[in-house]
Order: structure tokens, then C-alpha cells, then sequence
């Protein structure tokens, strides 16, 4: 009782501290994109900036509108499933998951003229899927650290009043479920640690749920069917959940604790705003150049945090406090600038072939709130990340109305530190049908990606590693003259 009236005192701040601790990855995982999109699009990698004549295409580079000659509506949807291997210590353990999804709809209008002019302007109102946050994992074995230790080398030394002012998120998610102790009721210095032992089961399962969409308005020309250019003014929203569960158990006997459990759930929406600019450039009838630029997106960010702990001893009594709950979390997040520049060679009216090259450098990832100081958090930010380059090549190859199309994505890892956790390698494939007024694309496309995860401080607890088949299928289906 002594414990839950002190803590009750100062339990708002807890969540304040504990939240921001995992800003920078938020600032990543909302600016981290892959290539994502429509059939065509999909089919041959993304490497669209010089091609111009599809609506994700034109999230990437807005000049891509002004190749299109005629009226479009487009409407793309596939399905996601993926397959996960997390090992830890010998221990490796199979998850998986599959999501519909909704990839993206537009529509996009000509602007008739009754004039003669040279350049030809088109307006286009367009819903893209930029990213899809969805995520399973979970990690099974054995190991002689525990997360009681981390929290212990923290509060060692203080008084549980000390704790409770100083680290509350502490407090709540040790002291109180009595993962660590003091001995002495007169002092009352924190001295004890009561999660030890040679062969604790460690469990880590995390589940994430999300999206980040964008609704763009985008207007562009055709000057002389020699330079596209187009302007965007872009929306983007996030949507995204996350749920973590981590145990322990198989303490030692001569420990009061037989096993202990942590939950957190996250839930954070936003939206934002951005600019985009590009150009293509025919320097011939079949060689195409292209570039653009997009400002940092500006986000405005809310949503909740909530966790739970738990302990049981060995004579069978549970420690479970009531979740503790903050709705009030509010913070904004600048995106770093991204550049982009394209190439492209058309063979006749027989196939292409593509390539760009995207920049972006996560270290420029800024936070801010109103509420709480997060420059601890953008100092991470800038230590942890750097410049990750992004490389797109594909192809496309028509017989009659059929098109068959290949391609290949590099993702190069954001992280300073650990160049193969971020890395993403892609391999693409799709085929089309092109009618006069309708056009059906499929594609298939293989993320691969390996990466070390820690279960908690990377000084305690060794690597387990990550090792995700990441498989999505897309159908779009456009309608011309509609």
C-alpha cells in the first residue's frame, strides 16, 4: 500500500519520461519509406521519376503528370503476408502475418484549352499508400541477464522517494512490482535485485499495426513534348499501433520472484504537409533525365500510451498493478529533405529501361512539443542515423497489349552504427495488359531485410537476429477516358 500512495503522487510525469525515450524511432519509422505503389509501378522497382504516366509515379516526381495525353482513373489493391525468423541464443522462432491493403486511388484530368498553346497542363487529385507499418515478431531463449539488472544499475543507491522523482517510469515498472527492493525500512535505499538467476526464459513479442497514406493535389505541363514539369502539394497521414509484450521467468529459487511480464501498447495518429517540384527532360525522342525535390514534411502528432507490469513470487502471489494510461501525448516531427534524380531509355514502343537515385539523410529527423523538452531525443537522432541512398532499376518489355517487367531496389541502412539492420534489398516482377481504354497491372515484390534487435540495453542482453521475407501482391486497374 505504502508503495502504490507514493507512487500515485507523481505517476502523470512517468509517462512523459518513459514515452519520448523512443522518439527517435518514431522520427525513423515515420520517414523511412520503401518503394511502394501500383502494379506498374511495383513491377519494375519504382523507378518511375523519368517515365511519368502513373499516380504513385507522381508522388515521387510531380512532373510525371504532365506525360499523361489522356483522362485517368486508377484504383489499386493487394495483399501482404510475411514471413519472420527471430534467433536469440541458439533459439530461433518462426512468425508471420498477412494484411489486404488498400494501395491507392486517383484521378487525374486534363486541362482542355481553347486555345492553341505549347504547354499542355494537367491536374490530378490522387491517395497513395506510401508505407505500411504492419509487423509481427517474437523472440523465445535463454540467457543469464536480465531486464532487472538494467533498471537496478539505475536506481541503485537511491531511496525509493529518490526514484520516484527522479525516474517514475522506473519506479513504476520495477520497484513496484517489486523487481527490485531495499533491505533497510529505516534508510529505504534501493539495494536489492530480486530478478536474477544462470537460465532465465526471456519472451519478447511485438505486434504493429499502421500506415502512412498521402492525398496529393498535383498540377504539371508538357512544354513541346520536350520538358514535364509538375508541382505537389502533398497530405500525408499516420495511423499506427504497436504492442509490446516482454517475460521473464526461471528466476533463481533463492529469489522471492518466479517470473515477470511488461506490456505497452502505443497508439499515435497524425497528419502533415509537404511540397514537391520536378522536372523530366527528353534530351531525345528515347532518352529521358529527371529530378526532384521534396521539402520536409511537417507532422502534427497525438495519440496515447499505456503500461502494465507484473510479477509473481513462488508461493504464488501476483503483483499487478492497474495500467497506467496517458492520453495527452502531443509532439511534431520535421522529415528530413529528399532529392531525387532519374533516368530512363525507351526502346522504340517496345520497352525500357529505368533507373534513380533517392537521397535522404535521417540524421536531419527534428522533434519538438510544447509539453516536454525532447533535445535528448534529437541529439539521439543525430547520432544515431545518416544518409541512407536508395537505388531503383527496372525494366518493361511489350508484346501486343501484354507488358512483362523486372526490377531491383537498394535500400542502404539509415543507421550510423549498423549498416546491415536498415538495409533493404527488393526484388520486383509484374505483367500488364494495355487496352485502348482499360489497363490492368499485376505485380509481386520481395523485400528481404536482416537486422539485430536488442530485447533491451544492448550492454546486458546479446542480439537476437531478425531475418524478414517481406511478400505483396498488387492489382490496379485504370480506366481511361473516365
Amino acid at each position: 500500500m505504502y508503495r502504490k500512495l507514493l507512487f500515485l503522487l507523481l505517476f502523470k510525469s512517468a509517462l512523459a519520461i518513459q514515452l519520448f525515450a523512443q522518439n527517435a524511432t518514431d522520427a525513423l519509422r515515420f520517414s523511412f519509406l520503401l518503394p511502394y505503389g501500383t502494379g506498374r509501378y511495383n513491377g519494375i522497382a519504382g523507378a518511375f521519376g523519368a517515365l511519368g504516366n502513373d499516380i504513385s509515379g507522381i508522388h515521387d516526381n510531380p512532373a510525371g503528370i504532365g506525360v499523361y495525353r489522356m483522362d485517368e482513373t486508377t484504383l489499386s489493391f493487394g495483399f501482404l503476408f510475411s514471413n519472420l525468423n527471430a534467433t536469440f541464443q541458439g533459439v530461433t522462432t518462426p512468425s508471420s502475418y498477412d494484411r489486404l491493403l488498400l494501395g491507392n486511388l486517383g484521378l487525374v484530368r486534363r486541362i482542355e484549352s481553347k486555345k492553341q498553346t505549347k504547354n499542355k497542363q494537367v491536374f490530378g487529385v490522387t491517395f497513395n499508400r506510401l508505407a505500411n507499418l504492419n509487423s509481427e515478431h517474437q523472440i523465445d531463449g535463454v540467457h543469464s541477464s536480465s531486464i532487472g539488472q538494467v533498471w537496478f544499475d539505475r536506481a541503485q543507491g537511491k531511496t525509493d522517494a529518490q526514484l520516484l522523482n527522479s525516474d517514475p517510469y522506473l519506479y513504476y515498472v520495477a520497484f513496484f512490482p517489486y523487481l527490485i527492493d531495499y533491505t533497510d525500512q529505516n534508510t529505504k535505499v534501493i539495494d536489492k535485485l530480486w530478478a536474477y538467476g544462470d537460465n532465465i526464459i526471456h519472451r519478447h513479442r511485438r505486434q504493429t499495426q499502421g500506415t502512412i497514406s498521402e492525398l496529393a493535389f498535383t498540377y504539371g505541363g508538357n512544354y513541346l513534348n520536350k520538358v514535364q514539369w509538375g508541382v505537389q502539394i502533398g497530405v500525408p497521414f499516420i495511423n499506427y499501433q504497436e504492442e509490446v509484450f516482454y517475460t521473464e521467468s526461471n528466476y533463481d529459487i533463492s529469489s522471492i520472484l518466479r517470473s515477470y511480464q511488461l506490456r505497452e501498447f502505443l497508439n499515435l495518429t497524425g497528419s502533415g504537409i509537404n511540397l514537391k517540384a520536378g522536372f523530366i527532360y527528353r534530351i531525345e525522342q528515347n532518352i529521358r533525365v529527371s529530378a526532384a525535390l521534396h521539402t520536409p514534411t511537417l507532422y502534427s502528432i497525438r495519440g496515447n500510451f499505456e503500461v502494465s507490469p507484473a510479477s509473481r513470487t513462488f508461493d504464488n502471489v501476483e503483483h499487478r498493478p492497474n495500467p497506467l494510461v496517458d492520453d495527452n501525448i502531443r509532439f511534431q516531427l520535421t522529415t528530413p529533405l529528399r532529392i531525387q534524380l532519374g533516368g530512363a531509355y525507351i526502346y522504340e514502343n517496345i520497352g525500357l529501361v529505368s533507373a534513380e537515385y533517392h537521397f535522404t539523410d535521417f540524421s536531419t529527423n527534428r522533434l519538438r512539443s510544447s509539453l516536454y523538452s525532447l533535445s535528448e531525443d534529437n541529439r539521439q537522432i543525430k547520432e544515431l542515423y545518416q544518409v541512407s541512398h536508395q537505388f531503383r532499376i527496372g525494366t518493361e518489355w511489350r508484346v501486343e497489349k501484354l507488358s512483362l517487367r523486372g526490377g531491383y531496389s537498394l535500400v542502404t541502412s539509415p543507421f550510423d552504427r549498423d549498416t546491415r539492420s536498415g538495409r533493404y534489398d527488393g526484388i520486383h516482377a509484374g505483367f500488364g495488359f494495355r487496352g485502348n481504354e482499360f489497363q490492368a497491372d499485376v505485380s509481386y515484390t520481395l523485400f528481404l531485410n536482416n537486422q539485430d534487435f536488442y530485447m533491451y540495453d544492448a550492454n546486458y542482453v546479446p542480439a537476437a537476429t531478425l531475418k524478414n521475407n517481406r511478400n505483396i501482391l498488387m492489382l490496379t486497374l485504370i480506366f481511361r477516358g473516365l
